[in-house]
């Protein structure tokens, strides 16, 4: 459980930008630790058209939000935030 994080930290701290593989990665690592990733495309909206939730499977924190325009910066601003937890 801790390596994954500390391969999320490590993903996100060393990548000015991320790949969209590296964001399905990403999903993919949360659900093995057992949390929920949700990624929205609200296409209609101009500005901050991508929300990332990220909720805790076992109740152990309080839901992660990130809205923005930026996908890869919001996945890292919203995984920094999951790692702190």
């Amino acid at each position: 459980m801790e390596q994954i994080k500390k391969e999320l930290f490590i993903l996100c701290d060393q990548q000015e930008e991320l790949t969209n593989e590296q964001i399905m990665a990403i999903f993919f690592q949360i659900g093995l630790l057992g949390d929920i990733l949700l990624l929205k495309n609200d296409g209609i909206r101009i500005e901050n058209m991508f929300s990332i939730v990220i909720i805790g499977g076992k109740g152990v924190f309080e839901n992660i939000r990130v809205d923005g325009s930026n996908l890869s910066q919001i996945v890292k601003t919203a995984i920094s935030k999951y790692i702190k937890h």
